[in-house]
């Protein structure tokens, strides 16, 4: 048993390390805080959401990562990272969408001298064509 324990040790730290995600951007460090998942009542859809913190815990930016009924997705998202340009984008696509909604929405988050961040501009996009939602 004791010529594995440097093995497992190893194991059970990669292992604790990769699930401590964190995004390092203009000399400030956010960790991913554990997946949040609530229920949308009004939509009937469980939806999961990835929330990133500071080290002091205050909530820095998130983005809604699934949305699911049974096992149907209605919303699938995925985050990029610009470390060059302090910018945070969160791609929301919309599946089971009637003609009048949406195919997806871009939300792109500035970082600030500060560390926190603003919400920089939402553009919606129907049918392939961008509408600017707000812009800062």
């Amino acid at each position: 048993m004791r010529k594995y324990a440097p093995c497992i040790t190893l194991l059970l730290s990669t292992l604790f390390c990769s699930a401590q995600q964190e995004i390092k951007i203009g000399g400030y460090t956010y960790l991913k805080k554990a997946s949040v998942t609530a229920f949308l009542k009004q939509d009937g859809l469980d939806s999961t959401y990835s929330l990133y913190v500071t080290k002091d815990g205050n909530q820095a930016f998130g983005c809604e990562m699934l949305s699911t009924r049974n096992d149907s997705i209605f919303r699938k998202s995925t985050m990029d990272v610009d470390e060059a340009n302090k910018t945070i984008l969160c791609k929301e696509r919309f599946f089971f969408k009637q003609s009048r909604d949406v195919d997806s929405i871009y939300t792109y988050y500035k970082q600030l001298n500060n560390g926190n961040f603003k919400t920089d501009k939402i553009i919606e996009y129907k049918n392939g064509v961008a509408k600017n939602l707000i812009k800062n």
